[in-house]
């Protein structure tokens, strides 16, 4: 005799509810949502209670969190189609997570054209040290007869040209997550417009894409052209290595993809260069940068399926390693004196060399107490970071490469890893 519903706006199917009822003239009794004074906050889940927290106690939290680029695409998008289907420009669009939860982003800037509409999000990445933090990121949307979702590269955007990472070679980098996620927000519009025969066309561009991606890992993935829409879970922790470990795998994907028999991990640019005259015919995917991860990058590479390991790695963040240190930046540990002096002693030297040991204050210094590549004193050395490295990487061989400040190289072998 009657219909009772919520008042569940247009994702509930609300105004076609009324519309149903109406044509078949059934009293409808709508229970509607209760009007709120500013003493309540609406949150739908423990990211956007964090975001409110943030945003009206600024002192709670030391960091604040941010957006994915993918979330920020994804706003974008569902903004430009709202904007395109009603021709109302959307100060800001809420959007759903992959945990299900709403976040509502403010939308930059709409530009509305007869057959297609453009919006904008400027990236927040909170206190995240992350080089898309601030960038604008655009999605624009096209309607087309042929149904299905299709993503195409916009300026600053890169396009896959190496397998191994889980989109096609050709595909414009957006990632599966942001897909997802935009695909599921313009369904539901397409759906509440009648329209979910139809397809649509997204492009998403970063104009600052091109020059931003040279200093990411998107080159050595095979990303070329711009940068990567990313995220798995739309929201970015301040200071999260997420996304670094998350490149890691990537990489690690693409070098086994190439079907690289041997993985070459190191710190950064400087000890690549010279382990790579070790290995010239080593090609570029096969080397990755662990930074401070080497614990981390170590357990990637045997879950991945990596069977050869080669750890190139510099005094400073050996002498860490040595003592069990798998996560070696300078806020987490520091070089132990002590340490050494033990490692010096088992190596045979005296009470001289510890007190020698006592006046160093960088672990590059060692190397002048040390200057001989033969010294018992480096292959103590090895060996602790080899003990302290094998269990992480059980199921296959790792080698490991002292580099000097110099190019000096002492290497520490398996004894069943090198013929």
């Amino acid at each position: 005799g009657a219909i009772l519903t919520k008042e569940s706006g247009l994702s509930g199917g609300f105004p076609q509810k009324l519309e149903a009822a109406k044509a078949l003239n059934i009293p409808v009794l709508v229970i509607a949502h209760p009007s709120t004074s500013d003493a309540f906050i609406p949150v739908t889940g423990v990211h956007t209670l964090r975001r409110e927290i943030e945003k009206r106690l600024p002192d709670f939290f030391d960091l604040k969190t941010g957006y994915t680029t993918g979330t920020c695409a994804t706003a974008a998008a569902k903004a430009a189609l709202y904007a395109l289907l009603t021709g109302n420009e959307p100060a800001q669009i809420p959007i759903t997570l992959p945990d299900g939860e709403t976040l509502t982003l403010p939308i930059l800037d709409t530009d509305i054209q007869p057959i297609s509409a453009t919006c904008t999000v400027r990236k927040d990445g909170g206190d995240d040290p992350d080089v898309t933090h601030g960038i604008e990121i655009r999605s624009t949307v096209e309607l087309s007869p042929i149904p299905g979702i299709r993503f195409l590269q916009g300026e600053g955007v890169g396009k896959v040209t190496l397998p191994g990472i889980g989109i096609p070679v050709g595909e414009p980098a957006i990632n599966r997550t942001p897909r997802a996620m935009m695909e599921s927000e313009i369904r539901k519009l397409l759906d509440t417009h009648d329209l979910s025969g139809c397809g649509v066309h997204v492009t998403v561009s970063v104009p600052k894409g091109r020059e931003i991606a040279a200093r990411t890992f998107n080159p050595r993935l095979g990303i070329q052209g711009g940068i990567s829409i990313i995220g798995t879970s739309g929201i970015v922790k301040p200071f999260s290595s997420e996304a670094f470990l998350g490149a890691i795998q990537k990489q690690m994907e693409i070098a086994l993809a190439l079907h690289c028999e041997r993985i070459v991990i190191n710190s950064g640019a400087k000890s690549e260069g010279m382990i790579k005259k070790i290995f010239p015919e080593i090609p570029e995917q096969a080397f990755v940068h662990f930074g401070n991860f080497v614990g981390e990058t170590i357990r990637i590479a045997a879950q991945t399926g990596i069977k050869k390991l080669t750890l190139g790695i510099m005094v400073g963040k050996a002498v860490k390693l040595a003592e069990g240190h798998l996560d070696t930046h300078s806020k987490h540990t520091a070089m132990n004196r002590e340490f050494l002096k033990q490692l010096a002693r088992e190596a045979g030297y005296g009470e001289d060399t510890g007190r020698k040991i006592d006046g160093i204050t960088l672990a590059r210094q060692l190397w002048e107490l040390f200057p001989e590549t033969g010294s018992g004193f480096w292959q103590k050395l090895l060996g602790k970071c080899y003990e302290v490295c094998f269990p992480l990487f059980s199921s296959g061989n790792i080698d490991i490469l002292l580099i000097g400040e110099k190019g000096e190289i002492i290497p520490y072998y398996n004894w069943n890893s090198h013929t």
